[in-house]
C-alpha cells in the first residue's frame, strides 16, 4: 500500500494526473418571509456546495478541466435539489448539480454538461437572483445538455453561443425560474412535467473595457418564446451602477404558473466602503405575468436591498431584504421580506 502511494505521488508530481482542487461554500441565517413566516436555511441554492475540479495541460496549447458540483441542505446535509435527474425530478434523486467538461485553446473555450452559463455568469445583478433580490429574471441562466462556445477576447469584445437539449428540460415558471428536466422514457419519448417544444439556442456579445461591463444576448427558449436580454454596469470607484432589461417575446405557459409576454427593467447601485459593501436593486415587469390577469396586481415590482461585512477574505455576515408589490400570488408575496446570516468559503 506504501508503495502504491508513493507510485501514484510520483505521478502526481511528474504531471501524470490532473490536479483536483476541492472549494465551496456554507451558508446558514435566519429568513423571515413577507408573509411573517420565520425559517432558518440558506440564503440561496448555490450558497452550499461543494466543488471538485480537475484541470489538465495537454499539450498543443490546450487545457482540459472537468468539474463537479454537489450542493447541500446546511442545517441537515442533505442533498435537497431534483432539477438534474431526469428520471424523475424528485429531491435527493440527483448526485450533482452542476457538471461541466471544458477545453480551452487559441480558438477559445468550448463547455457541455449541466453549469452556470454565459447568460447566468454576467456580472449584471448586484443581488444575483436570490429571494431578496430586484433583479430581472434568472430563466435560462443554467441548463441540462448545455453546449457552450465562447470567443477568444477582442479589445474586450467576446462573442459566444449556447444550444441545450430540450428533452432534459422544462419551460420556467413565474413562481420559480430554474429550470427543471421532464420524465424521459428510454425512447426519448417526454412522458411527464412539462414537456420542451424545441431546443434551445442563444448568442450574445460580452464587453469588457475599464470600467464598463455590458452584455447582449438573443434568446430562442426551450418553448420556441424568442426573448432579449441587455445590461451594462460602470465603475465609478465609489460606486458600481447598473441598468439592463429582459424581454419575453412570448407567453410561457398559461395563468400562475406561467409568464406572459413582458418587459423586466432592472436598475441597482453598489457602494463598498471599508469591509462593507452594500447595494439597492430594483426591477418592475410592464405586464401582468399572470394570464389571467389584466389589473396589474401580478405586474411585480421590487426593490431589493443587501449589506455585507467581510470578517476576512472568507467570512462573510450577510443581510438581504425586500419590499415586493404585485406579487400576483395573494398578501403572502407582497411585502418586506429579510434575511440574516453568515457564510463561509474555502
Amino acid at each position: 500500500m506504501k508503495k502504491t502511494l508513493v507510485a501514484l505521488a510520483a505521478l502526481a508530481a511528474t504531471g501524470a494526473f490532473a490536479q483536483v482542487t476541492i472549494s465551496g461554500s456554507m451558508n446558514v441565517g435566519y429568513k423571515n418571509s413577507a408573509a411573517g413566516a420565520g425559517s432558518v436555511g440558506a440564503l440561496k441554492g448555490d450558497r452550499n456546495h461543494l466543488t471538485f475540479t480537475a484541470a489538465e495541460d495537454v499539450g498543443n496549447g490546450l487545457k482540459v478541466t472537468a468539474a463537479l458540483q454537489l450542493r447541500y441542505d446546511s442545517m441537515h446535509g442533505g442533498n435537497t435539489y431534483g432539477n438534474t435527474a431526469i428520471e424523475g425530478g424528485t429531491k435527493g434523486a440527483n448526485l450533482f448539480e452542476q457538471s461541466r467538461l471544458t477545453v480551452e485553446g487559441g480558438f477559445g473555450t468550448v463547455s457541455v454538461g449541466r453549469f452556470t452559463n454565459a447568460i447566468g455568469v454576467a456580472p449584471l445583478h448586484f443581488m444575483e437572483d436570490s429571494a431578496y433580490s430586484g433583479a430581472s429574471t434568472s430563466a435560462y441562466g443554467r441548463l441540462s445538455g448545455q453546449l457552450q462556445y465562447l470567443s477568444p477576447s477582442f479589445a474586450g469584445a467576446q462573442v459566444w453561443a449556447l444550444t441545450a437539449r430540450m428533452d432534459q428540460n422544462t419551460y420556467p415558471t413565474a413562481s420559480g425560474n430554474g429550470m427543471t428536466a421532464s420524465s424521459v422514457a428510454a425512447n426519448g419519448v417526454i412522458t411527464s412535467g412539462t414537456a420542451a417544444l424545441r431546443n434551445f439556442s442563444a448568442f450574445g456579445l460580452n464587453y469588457a473595457n475599464g470600467p464598463i461591463y455590458a452584455q447582449v444576448s438573443s434568446i430562442t427558449g426551450l418553448y420556441d418564446d424568442t426573448n432579449s436580454k441587455w445590461g451594462v454596469t460602470y465603475n465609478l470607484g465609489m460606486a458600481k451602477l447598473a441598468v439592463g432589461q429582459y424581454r419575453q417575446g412570448k407567453a410561457i405557459g398559461s395563468g400562475a404558473t406561467g409568464m406572459t409576454a413582458h418587459t423586466t427593467t432592472e436598475y441597482g447601485v453598489e457602494v463598498p466602503f471599508g469591509q462593507f459593501v452594500g447595494a439597492v436593486t430594483m426591477h418592475r415587469n410592464d405586464k401582468d405575468l399572470d394570464s389571467t390577469k389584466t389589473d396589474g396586481t401580478s405586474q411585480q415590482q421590487k426593490v431589493g436591498y443587501k449589506l455585507y461585512y467581510s470578517l476576512n477574505k472568507t467570512t462573510t455576515l450577510e443581510f438581504e431584504g425586500s419590499n415586493t408589490s404585485n406579487a400576483g400570488a395573494g398578501a403572502s408575496s407582497n411585502g418586506t421580506a429579510y434575511y440574516l446570516g453568515a457564510r463561509k468559503t474555502f
